[in-house]
């Protein structure tokens, strides 16, 4: 991923710019979310439908994932290259993700913005140590807990944001069950038919109330061409693409938990950002209770083993403390899972990717007192 500095901006007139300011001062009281991309699909939407290919139920709900005849897939005339994915994801399955982008993708040796700080064992494993009650019964001015001044990890090659490099010395391995996830979206869509998609990468972004997500392209990687697939979770975020200048106006789309957006070839090069967060979900306890009930049901049609189903093998390892604590957390908050492929397959690791991030191996040769 790469910014674009203002000071290097080569166009007359940055519209890109324009809108996301707009954007950002949108309030959810005065528009119509339900119709919000009314406009862009009338406007842009693709002449032919997507084809999806049909696979059984069966294989779609090992996955958490709803039959692929019930998903809405759209493509956008003049931007190759992307596509918007609704209504795939089980409910159950969105819990899934959230618990384990919180409980999981936050744990040391994976890298955060916190690193520089994680001479601490809460800064290593913000999760562990996150009470959800403190902002209850400490005062206003006290500090955050560093779980909620958490905006990003990564996952398998780490990146740094500051310096805007990979460092393969920092590896860590690439969740398989996200691939599996991933490449399914990926397949389904036909992206990919020589079967060369190995997902190698993830930032996963925590988005609080009122931030955003800066004008940027994702370029860095060594392939860059390959299928992005970044999910939505929790609550709906305002999305904007645009050209590979910012010299014409974006279109804007409105993200929705579960909702899932891949960019491919030429589109990878677009600029894109996220301006707005929605608080719209109302994801609570009940939520949660009537999602397992739901899920159950389905699941018990197909007989599933243990480990057959990952929703349901991997639900088994949250607490119920975990599920109680992510629930205040997402209240006012959204998750995004970002996930992309560095390399192709038996390519050297690329020349942009460097080994050793000397900010990140001191923190790794520091002493963590677990408590």
């Amino acid at each position: 991923m790469a910014y674009e500095p203002e000071k290097k901006a080569k166009f007359d007139h940055d519209y890109f710019r324009d809108q996301f300011r707009q954007c950002k001062q949108l309030n959810a009281s005065e528009i119509d979310l339900q119709n919000f991309n009314n406009q862009t699909f009338k406007l842009h939407k693709a002449d032919q439908p997507t084809s999806v290919k049909e696979i059984c139920a069966r294989r779609c709900l090992s996955l958490g994932l709803k039959p692929t005849s019930s998903w809405k897939v759209t493509a956008l005339a003049g931007y190759a290259g992307f596509y918007l994915i609704q209504n795939s994801l089980h409910d159950l399955a969105k819990w899934f993700w959230i618990l384990r982008a919180l409980v999981d993708f936050t744990q040391y040796p994976i890298k955060s913005n916190l690193t520089s700080e994680a001479a601490l064992s809460s800064h290593r494993f913000p999760w562990k140590h996150y009470d959800p009650h403190f902002r209850k019964t400490k005062s206003s001015n006290e500090k955050k807990q560093p779980i909620e001044r958490l905006r990003w990890t990564t996952l398998g090659y780490q990146y740094n944001w500051e310096t805007k490099k990979y460092y393969s010395g920092h590896y860590v391995d690439f969740p398989s069950d996200l691939a599996r996830l991933c490449g399914f979206y990926v397949d389904c869509l036909d992206l990919d038919p020589q079967k060369h998609y190995n997902p190698q990468t993830a930032i996963v972004n925590f988005y609080p109330e009122g931030s955003t997500l800066g004008i940027h392209c994702d370029n860095l990687e060594w392939d860059s061409t390959s299928p992005l697939v970044s999910i939505s979770l929790a609550h709906s975020a305002v999305f904007l693409l645009g050209e590979a200048d910012r010299t014409r106006e974006p279109i804007r789309l409105l993200l929705n938990s579960g909702d899932v957006v891949i960019m491919t070839n030429s589109c990878r090069q677009r600029f894109h950002a996220v301006p707005k967060i929605f608080i719209t979900d109302n994801m609570n306890k009940e939520d949660f209770e009537q999602s397992k009930l739901e899920f159950a049901e389905e699941a018990q049609e197909f007989n599933f083993s243990d480990s057959e189903n990952l929703i349901s093998d991997g639900m088994k390892r949250f607490s119920d403390e975990d599920v109680e604590k992510a629930i205040e957390y997402i209240r006012t908050r959204r998750i995004n899972l970002n996930v992309r492929q560095l390399k192709k397959l038996n390519e050297p690791t690329p020349s942009n990717c460097e080994e050793i991030d000397p900010r990140l191996s001191s923190i790794d040769g520091q002493i963590v007192n677990e408590f």
